[in-house]
C-alpha cells in the first residue's frame, strides 16, 4: 500500500466518523432496550419504554445491580474508567545490505524480548441518543525489564554472524491513544449487541539499551552503552465490539457481563534511533525507519457491577502488528546519509488489566 492509498483510507475513515455523528438525528424513537460495550468493555443501562407512558413493572426476582433508567432521545450517558495493566511486549526488525534486499538479504537484526511493562489506563465513553457511542482511552506504560540482541551477518539468511551483543532493556516507556465511534445493533431481543466502529489510534515504544555484553566475538561486557530506539505506529482502524446481555427490556442490567472486541489497523510506521557508541553515526539521530503495515487488536474480558454507578472489569488484550518493505536511512557523522531496505518490523503485545468504572 502506498502512502497515497493509505491517506485515502484515512480520509474515508474521517468521513465515516462524521456520518456516524450525524446518524442519531435520523433515527426515530422506539420501544427498545440498548446496551453498549465500550473498549475494553462495559454495559450502558438499558430500558424498554412503555407505549402507555407508564413505567414497566419491576421484577423483584432479578439479581442485584444498578437500576435501569429511562432515556430520552437527547440523553447522553457517560462513563469514565481508570485501570492498571501488566503487559509483555516483543519487538524485532531487520535490514538488508541495500535497497533491493540483497548483499546480504539480512545485514543487521535487532530483537527485544520479554519487555515487562506496568501500565496505567484512563478512558472515557459516551452513548448518544441510544444509537451512537464514542469512546477514547490513553495508556501509559513504564518498561522495568527486558532483553535485547543486536546481530550482524555477512551472508544471506542469517549466515556468517560476525557480531552479536546481548543487552538489557530496563528503561523506557509506551504510549497508546485511541479514539473511536460506532453504531449499536442489538440482536436477538438485545441478548447480543454488536457494534461496528471506526477510529484512529497512536502507539509508541521508547526503548533504551544498557549493560552491553559482546557475545560474538566473546569479549564480554563493554561500558557506556546507552542507545535508544523510538517507534511509532499511527493510523485509522475498523472494528467490532460484542456484548452478551442476558437481561433485556425493563429488567435490571445484569450484574456480570462478558465482552469482546476486534480491531484491524492500517499503520504508518516511523522510528528514530541514537546508537550512542557508533562514532561513525550522527547523534542524536543515527538512523530512522519509515514503512507501512497493519495490525490486529483483540480484547476479551468480564465485568461486574458493584453498585448503581460503579463496576469492576478484568480484561485481556492481545496485539500483533507488522510492516514490510520500508526504508532504513542512516545518518553519518560527516554529514552524509545512506539508505537500505528495511525488510520487516514485528510487534507483539499481550496484557492483563483491572479497571474500575464510574457511570452517570
Amino acid at each position: 500500500m502506498t502512502r497515497f492509498s493509505f491517506f485515502s483510507v484515512f480520509r474515508l475513515v474521517i468521513r465515516l466518523v462524521i456520518i456516524l455523528c450525524l446518524f442519531p438525528a435520523s433515527f426515530p424513537t422506539g420501544n427498545c432496550a440498548h446496551a453498549s460495550l465500550l473498549m475494553p468493555g462495559g454495559v450502558f443501562l438499558s430500558q424498554s419504554e412503555s407505549t402507555t407512558g407508564e413505567d414497566p413493572p419491576s421484577d423483584t426476582g432479578l439479581p442485584s445491580g444498578p437500576l435501569a433508567q429511562k432515556k430520552s432521545d437527547n440523553r447522553v450517558t457517560a462513563r469514565f474508567y481508570a485501570g492498571v495493566n501488566y503487559r509483555v511486549d516483543e519487538l524485532n526488525w531487520n535490514i538488508a545490505g541495500n535497497m533491493d534486499g540483497t548483499n546480504p538479504n539480512i545485514l543487521s537484526e535487532l530483537t527485544w524480548e520479554d519487555l515487562n511493562i506496568y501500565e496505567f489506563s484512563l478512558g472515557f465513553s459516551s452513548l448518544v441518543k441510544k444509537t451512537v457511542y464514542f469512546r477514547a482511552y490513553m495508556n501509559y506504560g513504564r518498561v522495568f525489564s527486558g532483553e535485547n540482541q543486536d546481530s550482524d551477518y555477512n551472508s544471506d539468511n542469517r549466515q556468517d554472524e560476525w557480531s552479536r551483543s546481548n543487552n538489557s532493556t530496563d528503561d523506557g516507556n509506551t504510549i497508546d491513544v485511541s479514539l473511536g465511534a460506532g453504531l449499536i445493533l442489538p440482536l436477538f431481543s438485545d441478548v447480543l449487541t454488536i457494534m461496528p466502529m471506526v477510529g484512529l489510534s497512536y502507539h509508541s515504544q521508547s526503548l533504551t539499551m544498557t549493560d552491553g555484553y559482546q557475545t560474538i566475538p566473546n569479549t564480554g561486557p563493554f561500558p557506556g552503552l546507552d542507545s535508544t530506539y523510538e517507534a511509532e505506529w499511527r493510523g485509522p482502524w475498523v472494528g467490532l465490539e460484542i456484548q452478551l446481555d442476558m437481561e433485556t427490556g425493563q429488567r435490571f442490567v445484569p450484574r456480570i457481563y462478558p465482552f469482546a472486541g476486534f480491531e484491524y489497523h492500517w499503520a504508518l510506521y516511523d522510528a528514530k534511533a541514537d546508537w550512542n557508541l557508533r562514532e561513525d553515526f550522527d547523534h542524536p539521530l543515527s538512523f530512522e525507519h519509515e514503512a507501512e503495515g497493519n495490525g490486529i487488536r483483540i480484547v476479551a474480558g468480564l465485568g461486574a457491577y458493584l453498585s448503581e454507578s460503579w463496576s469492576l472489569e478484568v480484561g485481556y488484550t492481545q496485539q500483533s502488528w507488522s510492516i514490510e518493505d520500508g526504508t532504513d536511512r542512516v545518518y553519518f557523522s560527516d554529514g552524509t546519509y545512506g539508505e537500505t531496505r528495511l525488510n520487516e518490523v514485528n510487534w507483539d503485545s499481550r496484557s492483563l488489566g483491572l479497571a474500575i468504572r464510574y457511570q452517570f
